[in-house]
């Protein structure tokens, strides 16, 4: 690619970059707070942000949470998550074929590079901005299959996996940092790898608790827990818990979405870690296990309750009832 078109690239994604921050881009498949009200949610104030300290304890990380809002907390994980995974030797060509194969869904102009589209060298507000642009695109596309060959349950996972990431995407931005790629799933995709049981058990696990996922930086806020002693004590370990297990969440993503083009891209099957990949999913449901007991120890009641709620398998809830009221814009602090 010569430099000119590097240099026209550069200037596309950002105006790109500009309009997504002036709020200026419009997806039609993002609801509207009228909507969401009207499927039983009760939108999070973007603007609420946890009580002043109680307590001069804590520690520097601590206090620069103290008065973040829980959309940038929320951004703060993720994007810890993302960034982690990419920077790792043992996961950045996992990352490196995860976005080529994502950033099919942008349009023609934010490709850049072209079947090797890789957003290693973007800022984090680029970054967000065009998976942003990714998760709305795979909302947005009908992607259901009526073939007797793709069973019913690839089709109704990804429904289910929809509605809840499209209501996350209202209130919470960090959600295409998140989920981005299952937005691009289609049935028959998804169908190959549903077969294998590592993969079908965690699929099952991470699809069925996205408003659980996505729910998690309220353990960041004092106002969440019982107790101001308890806080300052565990706060940091409990946002060290809550990173390790986005990371954890995020990797069976990418493995997902790779495996699913493995037939036909050599590059995405050799970044899939086949032989650890039963061992990536019971880390997960083991540290989400221990997180709930966690929460169950120390969070508020009100808080404790709706966490209880949205932690479930994909196969426990009623395929389609319970997806749109399991984002993190239901009102869990009281």
């Amino acid at each position: 690619m010569d430099s000119h078109s590097v240099d026209e690239e550069q200037k596309g994604i950002k105006k790109f970059v500009n309009r997504f921050r002036s709020g200026s881009i419009s997806f039609k498949s993002r609801p509207t707070i009228d909507d969401a009200e009207t499927d039983g949610f009760a939108p999070l104030r973007r603007n609420s942000s946890p009580k002043g300290p109680k307590s001069s304890k804590g520690s520097k990380k601590q206090q620069q949470q103290q008065h973040m809002s829980f959309e940038d907390l929320s951004m703060a994980v993720w994007n810890e998550a993302y960034e982690s995974l990419r920077d790792s030797p043992a996961t950045a060509a996992l990352v490196v074929a995860y976005e080529s194969i994502i950033a099919h869904e942008l349009p023609d102009y934010l490709k850049t590079g072209g079947m090797n589209t890789s957003f290693r060298n973007r800022s984090a507000e680029e970054r967000l901005a065009l998976l942003t642009c990714i998760a709305n695109n795979g909302l947005e596309k009908r992607r259901g299959s009526k073939t007797s060959q793709v069973e019913e349950v690839s089709r109704t996972i990804i429904d289910d996996c929809k509605s809840a990431i499209r209501h996350s995407l209202t209130d919470e931005p960090a959600t295409a940092i998140a989920w981005a790629g299952f937005c691009t799933l289609t049935p028959l995709l998804l169908d190959p790898i549903l077969r294998l049981d590592a993969m079908r058990v965690g699929l099952f696990h991470v699809t069925g608790r996205i408003g659980w996922y996505m729910s998690l930086p309220y353990l960041l806020m004092r106002d969440s827990w019982r107790d101001d002693a308890d806080f300052d004590r565990l706060c940091d370990k409990t946002r060290d818990r809550i990173s390790r297990i986005a990371r954890k969440a995020l990797e069976f993503e990418m493995s997902c979405i790779c495996a699913t083009a493995s037939a036909w891209n050599a590059q995405a099957k050799n970044t899939v870690r086949w032989s650890s990949l039963e061992a990536l999913v019971q880390d997960l449901i083991g540290m989400g296990g221990e997180l709930a007991q966690h929460i169950d120890s120390y969070a508020s009641d009100p808080v404790a309750r709706e966490f209880l709620r949205r932690d479930h398998d994909f196969q426990e809830q009623h395929a389609g009832a319970d997806a749109d009221s399991n984002g993190p814009q239901s009102a869990i602090v009281a």
